[in-house]
């Protein structure tokens, strides 16, 4: 019998039958893919997870963007603190970025420096409504609403010349302390 080759396999009994020599070629390769596949398993994993560390290294935690600063402050309308409301600052000039808005808690309004308005020039805006005085079961309210078509009563309780129309001005700075004061009056023309 002559040694036979892997590409001269013979076929026994449905089976493929190889000589001893392509036997041992066979089984050196498969042995090989076998040593070759357990170094990639043993490496893939821990280089994956080092490359989403590294990753998320890069991500969050830098003062890449534009510098913010914490303000506090009072908001009086026609000399008493105005109930509730909401503050806006809005970037103007040099300044560019989201305007950012502060609620307003009997006549006082604070932000921390993380979700705080931008450092430099901003037009002030001062927005406060109210129900317009009806219970929110108010039958008398709800006959209201259906007339007015409006989902709910709102009455403006400061002048637009202090939020859409405003001419409010502050400086936001970085170093100083941001603590503002505004005197409004319901009887400013609107």
């Amino acid at each position: 019998m002559t040694s036979k080759t892997y590409s001269e396999a013979k076929y026994a009994n449905g089976l493929v039958r190889m000589s001893n020599v392509s036997q041992k070629r066979y089984s050196s390769r498969k042995l090989e893919a076998r040593k070759s596949l357990r170094v990639v398993r043993r490496f893939a994993l821990p280089l994956s997870w080092m490359v989403v560390l590294l990753g998320l290294q890069g991500c969050g935690g830098g003062d890449d963007g534009p510098q913010r600063a914490a303000v506090s402050g009072v908001v009086n309308l026609d000399g008493e603190p105005l109930e509730e409301g909401v503050i806006r600052f809005v970037p103007e000039g040099e300044t560019k970025g989201p305007k950012t808005s502060v609620p307003v808690q009997q006549g006082r309004f604070e932000i921390d420096s993380l979700s705080g308005p931008l450092v430099g020039e901003h037009r002030i805006e001062i927005v406060s409504t109210d129900d317009g005085g009806y219970a929110m079961d108010d039958e008398q309210a709800i006959r209201e609403l259906r007339k007015a078509k409006v989902k709910r009563i709102r009455v403006v309780k400061v002048p637009a010349i202090y939020n859409s129309r405003s001419t409010l001005k502050k400086t936001v700075s970085l170093n100083t302390p941001n603590e503002f004061q505004f005197d409004l009056s319901s009887q400013q023309k609107r």
